[in-house]
């Protein structure tokens, strides 16, 4: 059944295309200085050649030994795509896994993706920014602008980037200082109350000296209604601001100078009822089971956008960095250092009950990210047919928390015999994650003859991590009266410290079958080190065994064919791919318990195939589109938690079940991104462009446990855009994203309170809006 809806999904696919190519759709890159559609309309009959540093050196992607991707800023201008999470509607094998908070959302590839609560649990796909890893994965989820490229490198990338990129990395590449003056303004409005507007300037101070600024803001209103309040909620505000100089020394030696600071205020994410039995749906939600207070007719469903909410749900953050990247050439080769600060504080707020009273009404971390980290690298050649890269790298962070759980209780029976409690009740725990990372690494390739290369790289590791917790537990679900300190003489068998080491590496076989077809196939083993349960703990029990997380390893086997054909018209891409990992790092729900914890998910392997499509039909047409097989699943999983609701029949024995065989969370077995761009000229002078894109997912279990009443069905989604310049300095266009008004969800979940209880966060409906673009 699932294969026919899989296949069905993909149907639907391709009636979208056919469709977008009778009304013409596109996709082109632009230049500074012109609008997007004027310079569409002078691109040539041929695919340009893509040139990544997914190996911390120029390359054509053609020659790169691993399986990556590549977006232009201006197809992510063009698309709306501000966010790492709407990668996964282009790039191949990426998905994403919303929650109430940034703290607890996740990115994952080929199946494998980190969702946890816990401050100290690191992301297995990791985010670099201009070559700064950001520590965890909250930090990257802000709005990105003024990006010249996005890199997605799939599977584990253990050797030149090593940390926190165990699945993969998503390589941000934001704008340089151009040596012309260049400027750039839009402002958009749409639906919700959309409003956007961006602004760049980038030019030459001196002969050496270039600088370029970068500002943006958002402001929306949210797709959800409190039924409660009478107002909207889950809507958005952003601000954020970049600035760079380049100081251009001789012809060997220059420094760019970075700074960034964001700002978001968030009401994402309402966790909405999906479904509910109903002596828990008219009594928490609707609250017509008891005396006083406001009452709704909310009706569960999987299209269900209403809430009655009594407190706040969303996310507060602010945080920036500063960045100092040398570059010179020696005798030796080209050097490069990058010194970087950066600081981050996050606040998340969610009200559990989702109803109109306070029962669970206080649930939300306030943190703070500092982190510092040093890069030394050097590369070159050698008798043009050794190319080598070595290096050394510094990471040190620290991580304060502070969470809270509680409410008011009010009502039955948590409070027998009466409405309210007139007390909070609280549990509060408080973090601190310190995390040191050193590593030395180095690569190096070797063309043998004009065909054959062989690359090999090796990256040792050595990761401390120590933490200090504190928990005051007021709350019965929570652990009531379980108060404990950590590292503490009371408990003397809790471990709140790990050292561990770890060498990682690659091999890959380069092949040039011919100047326009090149292949690969490499063994990759990877590396995310040890963790922490960060969380609430509910027994005395829990903190005698603290202990941490074992380090993550995957390896894997890749091989990977890319050609160009029919005069350069069209680029194809084909990957193969099996990966185990051992230990995989998972947040999983504890039964009966309103809490969660991180576990290490016994070996997972997912394998399967990729595919990636460019074509140039003819001037003026560009064609991409990309699929993805992927077969994820759990290898080894003998005491993972059963869900609410699951008997013996169903696997469940004493509280556990085995997952062997099943398939991972969040992992579309099929998935696929079309888009076709057709770039025309009327009225004489006047460049025009049409746009469509049609994306698909097949059907996904968001839990770990396998949870049936937390699966989202495979679904669509087509977006439309056209735009068209007015001269030589000003562009008009318009878009339309999820063109139908597809329903899904992002992620879901169900507590044990009801076992029939799920509840969802939506992704967006429809939008539609009107941008305006000055170029000079």
């Amino acid at each position: 059944m699932q294969a026919n809806r899989a296949r069905n999904n993909l149907k639907q696919i391709v009636v979208g295309i056919l469709a977008v190519l009778t009304c013409g759709a596109g996709f082109s890159q632009s230049t500074a200085g012109q609008s997007s559609a004027a310079v569409a309309a002078q691109e040539s009959d041929k695919l340009d050649e893509i040139v990544v540093t997914a190996q911390k050196i120029k390359q054509s992607i053609s020659k790169v030994p691993l399986a990556v991707s590549a977006v232009d800023g201006d197809t992510l201008e063009r698309t709306q795509v501000s966010t790492i999470e709407n990668l996964r509607f282009i790039a191949p094998s990426l998905s994403f896994s919303q929650s109430t908070s940034r703290r607890g959302a996740g990115m994952g590839i080929r199946g494998l993706s980190t969702l946890s609560f816990s401050d100290g649990i690191e992301q297995s796909v990791g985010t670099v920014v201009d070559g700064v890893v950001l520590g965890r994965q909250a930090q990257g989820f802000s709005d990105f602008f003024d990006v010249e490229r996005i890199e997605v490198l799939r599977g584990p990338q253990g050797t030149l980037f090593g940390k926190n990129a165990s699945a993969g990395v998503i390589n941000i590449i934001t704008n340089s200082p151009s040596d012309q003056l260049e400027a750039k303004a839009d402002v958009s409005i749409g639906n919700a109350n959309d409003r956007r507007a961006n602004a760049v300037i980038s030019g030459p101070f001196s002969d050496t000296l270039a600088g370029r600024l970068s500002v943006r803001y958002q402001d929306r209103d949210g797709f959800t209604d409190n039924v409660t309040s009478g107002e909207r909620t889950d809507g958005e505000k952003e601000f954020g601001l970049r600035g760079k100089l380049r100081l251009a020394a001789s012809d060997d030696f220059s420094l760019n100078f970075a700074m960034d600071y964001g700002r978001s205020d968030s009401e994402c994410c309402n966790l909405i009822t999906r479904s509910a039995s109903p002596g828990f749906l008219a009594a928490f939600v609707r609250n017509v089971a008891f005396a006083g207070g406001p009452r709704n007719a909310i009706v569960p469903s999987i299209s269900n956008r209403e809430v009655s909410v009594d407190a706040k749900t969303g996310t507060e953050d602010h945080g920036g960095g500063a960045s100092v990247t040398a570059e010179w050439q020696t005798g030796f080769g080209s050097m490069t250092s990058i010194t970087a600060l950066r600081d981050f504080t996050v606040q998340d707020f969610v009200d559990v009950d989702q109803g109109p009273r306070n029962i669970f009404n206080t649930s939300g971390t306030l943190s703070d990210i500092q982190q510092k980290s040093q890069e030394f690298r050097i590369s070159g050649t050698s008798n043009s047919a050794l190319t080598y890269l070595a290096g050394l790298y510094f990471f040190d962070q620290t991580l304060e928390s502070s969470a809270q759980f509680g409410g008011r209780l009010q009502a039955a029976p948590f409070t027998p015999g009466g409405v309210g409690a007139p007390v909070d009740l609280l549990t509060r725990l408080s973090s601190e994650v310190d995390t040191r990372s050193l590593a030395a690494f180095g690569q190096m390739s070797y063309q043998f003859d004009n065909a054959l290369s062989l690359t090999a790289g090796l990256r040792f590791t050595r990761e401390d991590l120590e933490i200090r917790q504190s928990q005051i537990a007021g709350f019965p679900l929570i652990g009531a009266g379980v108060n404990y300190t950590l590292p503490s003489p009371a408990l003397p068998n809790a471990i709140t410290e790990v050292d561990d080491s770890d060498l990682s590496g690659k091999l890959a076989l380069g092949y040039a079958f011919s100047d326009a077809t090149n292949g690969f196939i490499s063994y990759t083993r990877g590396y995310k080190g040890p963790g922490f349960n960060a969380l609430f703990l509910g027994s005395a029990n829990q903190a005698q065994t603290f202990a941490p997380i074992a380090a993550e390893i995957p390896t894997q086997i890749e091989a990977g064919l890319r050609t160009r054909m029919l005069d350069d018209r069209l680029d194809l891409g084909l990957t193969v791919f099996s990966t185990t990992i051992k230990d995989f790092q998972a947040q999983a729900t504890r039964l009966n318990v309103l809490g969660f914890l991180t576990v290490n998910a016994g070996e997972q392997k997912t394998k399967g195939v990729e595919f990636e499509a460019r074509a140039k039909p003819m001037a003026g047409v560009d064609v991409y589109f990309n699929a993805a097989y992927i077969d994820a699943k759990f290898t080894q999983f003998a005491n993972a938690q059963c869900y609410p609701g699951q008997t013996a029949t169903l696997g469940c024995a004493a509280g556990v079940q085995n997952l062997a065989g099943q398939r991972l969370n969040n992992a579309p077995e099929l998935s696929g991104n079309f888009g076709v761009q057709y770039n025309f000229a009327w009225g004489g002078s006047h460049a025009a462009y049409v746009r469509g894109e049609v994306s698909s997912r097949s059907d996904v279990i968001y839990a770990l446990n396998q949870n049936p009443r937390t699966r989202q069905g495979g679904f669509s989604l087509s977006n439309v855009y056209l735009g068209t310049s007015l001269g030589d300095s000003f562009e008009v266009s318009l878009y339309a994203r999820n063109v139908f008004d597809k329903n899904y969800a992002e992620t879901i979940f169900q507590t044990p309170l009801d076992n029939l209880f799920s509840s969802q966060v939506l992704g967006n409906p429809r939008t539609y809006g009107l941008r305006v673009s000055w170029f000079y």
